[in-house]
């Protein structure tokens, strides 16, 4: 019998995964943040796509671990629909909404099964995309600098979805 064994809707699953989203003060660390001002570093624009990168991985890791299983659709389908709704609310919400299905579709490009590069080093390539997309006229240290804080992001959701989801039994 597994310990862990639990049961949840794939709408409360969406919601908790859409809740590791928000980005925080410790997404950057301060010092670097300082550094990276004076170079023309935006912030918001920074967070913003901590946040696709954010949903990305959990978008990715629910097609990892569940694959096309009913379970897996449900859930990939409460998560975009949190988002849906979401951006009803405002333009700016919906322009956010745009802005991540097109990173779904940039990160899921550089991710996808069917080509020649294993899974592991496709998505080692997640990471530099966010860099690039933030400022590809950086220096190559800040382009660096970014893919490294892009992965441990990148990485870090991933796992909790990861450990979110085993022994959880999805509902619809």
């Amino acid at each position: 019998m597994n310990c862990y064994s639990k049961s949840g809707s794939a709408s409360d699953l969406a919601q908790v995964f859409f809740g590791f989203l928000k980005s925080t003060e410790s997404d950057f660390g301060e010092s670097d943040e300082r550094r990276l001002a004076q170079r023309g570093f935006d912030e918001s624009r920074f967070r913003d796509e901590i946040r696709y990168l954010r949903a990305f991985a959990v978008y990715y890791s629910t097609w990892v671990i569940l694959g096309e299983s009913p379970e897996g659709n449900a859930l990939r389908t409460a998560f975009m629909g949190i988002w849906d709704k979401a951006s009803t609310t405002s333009a700016a919400d919906m322009q956010c909404y745009n802005e991540f299905f097109k990173r779904i579709e940039l990160y899921g490009e550089l991710v996808d099964s069917g080509s020649s590069v294993p899974r592991g080093l496709a998505t080692d390539r997640v990471p530099m995309k966010f860099a690039e997309l933030l400022y590809a006229s950086l220096e190559s240290s800040s382009l660096a600098q970014f893919a490294t804080c892009a992965s441990t992001h990148f990485n870090s959701t991933c796992k909790v979805v990861e450990e979110a989801l085993r022994g959880t039994e999805i509902t619809a």
